[in-house]
């Protein structure tokens, strides 16, 4: 089974239901849904509740909190409570890519017991008429590696170069998730995701599911919004976990590169001394352009989900 969590925190319920919406309306799946509150003013469970109701579903769980903890912890909380043998996070305001999705991708990591893999995402904002694609860089950006499979540079692009894959496009074994996730607990607050750093590090692979899985709100969230409070804040929390990195890699000589970027990287903000160290160190770093996979996504962008999506919540 699929355990889908849903993480909330003081959000807009109208992006709660779109959320929702795209995991109720999917096919051949019957997903548990685990919908986690960090502590919000208002977590809007009653109409949550009635929602899923209307849809005549009850394969849920919602966990409240009288304290804000922070995603890592949120994410902790939720596992726990899990029930499936995977696990998809999302947050309100992003929704699957169309009605199959979900069961496509599911049975993709199931037949070939993947730890984790990663689709693409298209990265969209609310408009008043529907919805705006914004052309960014394709997270990663150096996609090469993962379409040849080539695990060693995918290890090297991702402790190395620090080329991460978007959060919101990953999918877990559930038993890995919780095992890294718990990692970051005491030491990190929002980034979750940073746990992949953890996995690549202990030599889990990261599969690539070569089709579009989410639409992520761009803009709207902390890593997207372009302040530089933010910006320092995730400095430090990658820095927590490249303390937990360090204490886990091998003293060879891929792990003392590593740790020279990650000290460069944590002391200097001028990129061009970070990107020289990372390529003098690895110079074939310099062989992989960013991908042409973002171009060919926005261009092929399918928004007939959303406006089902749209209706059904009209209809409601």
């Amino acid at each position: 089974m699929l355990s889908v969590v849903v993480l909330t925190y003081n959000s807009d319920p109208e992006k709660i239901k779109l959320t929702l919406l795209s995991i109720l309306m999917q096919k051949n799946i019957d997903p548990e849904i685990i919908v986690s509150d960090d502590g919000s003013a208002e977590n809007h469970f009653d109409d949550i509740e009635k929602l899923f109701e209307e849809m005549d579903f009850r394969n849920y769980i919602m966990l409240s909190s009288d304290t804000n903890n922070g995603t890592v912890k949120n994410v902790c909380r939720a596992m726990g409570k899990c029930s499936g043998d995977y696990v998809k996070l999302i947050g309100p305001g992003d929704f699957f890519c169309d009605d199959h999705v979900l069961s496509e991708w599911y049975g993709y990591m199931k037949t070939n017991r993947y730890a984790v893999s990663f689709g693409d995402a298209v990265f969209y904002s609310l408009k008043d008429d529907g919805i705006a694609i914004h052309d960014v860089a394709h997270q990663p950006q150096k996609m090469e590696p993962y379409l040849n499979d080539n695990f060693k540079m995918k290890k090297i692009l991702y402790l190395i170069y620090g080329d991460y894959i978007s959060g919101s496009a990953l999918m877990f074994e559930r038993e890995c998730l919780e095992r890294y996730v718990t990692l970051l607990a005491d030491k990190v607050r929002l980034a979750e995701d940073l746990a992949v750093r953890l996995i690549i590090g202990d030599d889990i692979d990261i599969k690539y599911y070569k089709k579009t899985v989410i639409f992520y709100e761009y803009g709207s969230g902390v890593s997207t919004s372009g302040d530089d409070k933010w910006y320092m804040f995730f400095r430090k929390e990658v820095q927590a976990v490249n303390t937990i990195l360090h204490e886990r890699i091998k003293h060879d000589w891929f792990g003392i590169r590593c740790r020279i970027c990650d000290r460069i990287s944590e002391r200097f903000r001028n990129k061009y001394i970070v990107l020289g160290t990372r390529y003098l160190l690895y110079p074939s770093l310099l062989r992989y352009r960013r991908s042409a996979v973002c171009k060919t996504v926005t261009e092929n962008v399918d928004v007939s989900f959303y406006s089902d999506i749209c209706r059904k919540r009209n209809e409601l």
